[in-house]
């Protein structure tokens, strides 16, 4: 940080619009990457099996269920 008390006005301002610009990509990018990861934590849990109880199972479904043995 140094090197900028050094600058001219018109230098630190060109130094300025170049931050900005800098901090709207990085934002931009830590966003699309923060969207990235709620969807994979959204396809985790639907492709990790889930141990549950019939109550649960009914209550899920919105209905009762019967659950018979595979033949």
């Amino acid at each position: 940080m140094k090197e900028l008390a050094g600058m001219t006005i018109e230098e630190l301002e060109k130094e300025k619009r170049t931050t900005y610009c800098r901090i709207a990509e990085l934002s931009s990018s830590l966003n699309s990457q923060k969207e990235r990861m709620k969807w994979i934590e959204k396809y985790l849990f639907k492709k990790t099996p889930q141990k549950m109880c019939v109550k649960e199972i009914e209550r899920r479904l919105g209905h009762k269920v019967i659950i018979i043995k595979d033949s």
